[in-house]
Order: C-alpha cells, then sequence, then structure tokens
C-alpha cells in the first residue's frame, strides 16, 4: 500500500510501486450534521502503471493545481490543473533520469505555485529536493540546497506570497533523520536551522503558514522504541518544538491548516497495545495544544487537512474496509464536533485521498490515489465536496 501522504514511503525509499491490490467491500458511514456531498472528477492518468496524486492547492472554484508522481519505465513528476471544467495534464520538469517525485503544492494566485519533492540521483535510495515553480505558463525547477550527501526529502510547502514560502521535510546525516526546513525570498532558497529534539530520527511532513513570520509545522521524532508526534513553529526568527500532546504507543502528525496564529488543526494517527490504529486530531488555540476526540474506524489515517475558519475544517486519508482493502475517508469539523463525511470509493480494494484544499466551508477539493481489483496499476483519485452536490 502507498505510505501515508508518501512521508513514510519517502523515507523507506519506497515509490508508488509498493503498491499493492486486493478486493474489498466498503461499509456504510454516518453523516456530519455539517456535510459536504463528495464525488468523483474525471483526472488523467497518463502512465501505464502507476499514477499518483499527493497534494492539491486550490486559489478559487476554477483554479486547482494537483501535484503527485506517475512511472512507467521511470517515475516521472505529475502536475495536473483545474480551469473550472475538467482536470488536464500540465508539463513539468523531471530533472533526473532515475525518478522524481512530488508530494505537496501551494499556490497563491492561478499564476504563482509551489510544488516540492525529490530527485532520484545516481545512487540508489539517493535524493535530493525538489523544488518547481510555476508562473502562470510553464512549470520549471528552482535550485534549493540538499544538505545531505545522500537522502534529502521535502514533503510539505506553504506559500503566503510569491516572494515568501516555506518547505519542509528531513535530511540524512549520519545516518539519521533530521528535520529540513527551507524558505524562499523571492530570489533564491536557504536552509533555515530547527529544531531536532531526538537524537535517534525528526521528521516533518507538512507545513502552514499565516504570514511571513508565523508557520506551523508536524511530523514526528524517534525515540528508543516507537514514534512520536512533533510540532515545531516560526515566530519570524526562530523554529522551536511547541509542547504537544501525544496518544497511544505511537504516533504521527502528517498534516497541518492554520487560519490564523490563534488556530490550527493537525492530523495524524495513533497506535495502540496491540498495534491498533487510531486517528489523532489535535488543535491549537493560541496558548497550547489539545487532542481533540475524532470517530472510530478500523485501521484509519488521515493524510491531510485544510481549514478555511476556526470552525470550517475538512480533513482526509482512508481507513481499512477489512483486510488489506481500504477506502477514502473524509472527516468535517463544525466548530464543535468531528464526524465522518460520506465519499466516493470508486475501486473495491484500494482508495486513498492524501491532500484536501478548501475554498470556503462548501467548496473543497481532495487528491489520491486507487486501484482496480487485480491490476498491477493505480489511478489518479480527485473528489469534489459542495455544499450543493
Amino acid at each position: 500500500m502507498i505510505s501515508l501522504a508518501s512521508t513514510r514511503a519517502a523515507l523507506a525509499g519506497v515509490g508508488v510501486a509498493a503498491l499493492s491490490v486486493t478486493a474489498a467491500a466498503g461499509i456504510s458511514l454516518p453523516a456530519s450534521a455539517q456535510t459536504l456531498i463528495w464525488s468523483v472528477v474525471p483526472s488523467p492518468s497518463p502512465a501505464h502503471a502507476y499514477n499518483e496524486l499527493d497534494g492539491v492547492s486550490c486559489v478559487s472554484a476554477t483554479a486547482c493545481t494537483a501535484v503527485g508522481n506517475t512511472s512507467g519505465n521511470a517515475t516521472r513528476t505529475l502536475i495536473e490543473s483545474w480551469n473550472g471544467t475538467g482536470w488536464s495534464v500540465v508539463p513539468s520538469p523531471s530533472p533526473s533520469a532515475i525518478s522524481d517525485f512530488l508530494y505537496d503544492v501551494s499556490c497563491v494566485s492561478a499564476t504563482a505555485c509551489t510544488a516540492v519533492g525529490i530527485r532520484g540521483t545516481s545512487t540508489q535510495n539517493h535524493y535530493g529536493t525538489l523544488i518547481e515553480s510555476w508562473d502562470g505558463t510553464s512549470w520549471s525547477v528552482v535550485p534549493s540546497p540538499s544538505p545531505s550527501v545522500t537522502r534529502n526529502f521535502l514533503t510539505g510547502v506553504s506559500c503566503v506570497s510569491a516572494t515568501a514560502c516555506t518547505a519542509v521535510g528531513s535530511h540524512n546525516i549520519n545516518g539519521k533523520s533530521r528535520t529540513l526546513i527551507e524558505s524562499w525570498n523571492g530570489t533564491g532558497w536557504s536552509v533555515v536551522p530547527g529544531p531536532n529534539p531526538s537524537p535517534s530520527g525528526d521528521f516533518l511532513a507538512s507545513v502552514s503558514c499565516t504570514s511571513a513570520t508565523a508557520c506551523t509545522a508536524v511530523g514526528s521524532f524517534d525515540t528508543s522504541s516507537t514514534h512520536k508526534a512533533l510540532i515545531e513553529s516560526w515566530n519570524g526568527t526562530n523554529w522551536s518544538v511547541e509542547p504537544s500532546p501525544r496518544r497511544g504507543i505511537a504516533n504521527f502528525l502528517d498534516g497541518v491548516s492554520c487560519v490564523s496564529t490563534m488556530a490550527c488543526t493537525a492530523v495524524g494517527s495513533y497506535t495502540i497495545n496491540g498495534g491498533t490504529q487510531r486517528t489523532l486530531i489535535e488543535s491549537w488555540n493560541g496558548a497550547s495544544w489539545s487532542v481533540a476526540p475524532s470517530p472510530y474506524l478500523l485501521e484509519p489515517e488521515l493524510a491531510g487537512v485544510s481549514c478555511v475558519s476556526a470552525t470550517a475544517c475538512t480533513a482526509v486519508g482512508s481507513y481499512s474496509s477489512g483486510g488489506a482493502n481500504t477506502r477514502t475517508l473524509i472527516e468535517s469539523w463544525d466548530g464543535a464536533n468531528w464526524s465522518v463525511v460520506p465519499s466516493p470509493s470508486p475501486t473495491p480494494n484500494y482508495n486513498q485521498l492524501d491532500g484536501v484544499s478548501c475554498v470556503s466551508a462548501a467548496a473543497c477539493t481532495a487528491a489520491g490515489t486507487d486501484a482496480a481489483t487485480g491490476s498491477n496499476s493505480s489511478s489518479t483519485l480527485i473528489e469534489s465536496g459542495s455544499a450543493s452536490g
């Protein structure tokens, strides 16, 4: 199965070919009090083998960009664009001859987007950072630092203007994963020092900025025996670790969305005794982080979240419908409770949503992957949520 938000897959050096395909049936889910009606929107899958979308960013109901990768004989970047009528593939650079992945995208207008990921090198399982920029006409590679000689990953990006972006991920130093934070000032990308609370390993998966001086990044860090959720914040001068609650034995945060310095939501998963998995949702009120109760499902994961206000958030991911079978998972926050919203799972065995972007409480777009029964291939999956259906 493709790992959650591609972050853990990236750390393990696993690409889209790690997809497993088996058959399953779905289960019915309770509806939310603030329900959007979700439907599948046709989207291109250019490769005959694997096609995956990991991140999406919308600036209006008629302008969205989704990014991921596509592979046949080699893995290449995949960028798709929504013009209000249909999704289409936009040509994008794939600078390496081996493998290139895009994991996240952030757009500040229809003519200014930034996508981040990794590029392959001539050495197996060695990667450099990859950043690409859209100017309204074409995508181009922007030089970016790769501080490790072996493995560098960028998995999250947030831009507040065409001259202020922050990207996060990890890089390998002496065999250990360390946080990687890079900043764009309109001229170039540079590495920004960030905390590494664990000597065993640290990783940032996602970032959300509300201004050039206020960002929140989430991920996880390793201990001697497990993984713990990690939250870091930027005040315009320094990055620092924020105290955050942790549940279960192991916990991960894979997505974050902030609407102000007083309101952020982070999502992921945690495991309890026996390895049973639960969704993990944490909320920031301007003073502290707390765990928000979320619905119980079988082996759920939340990979991405998008908030348009402190009382309107949408989180996406997947859950198990038995065995290795997965269905799409969408949860909604109405200011008081999180609840599961019915969402399509177009294939009977493997369906996953990794990214979501909402332009209002009544209009959201989610992106991910699905795979048909008995197939050794996967297709892009895009779903649209609207108040009117």
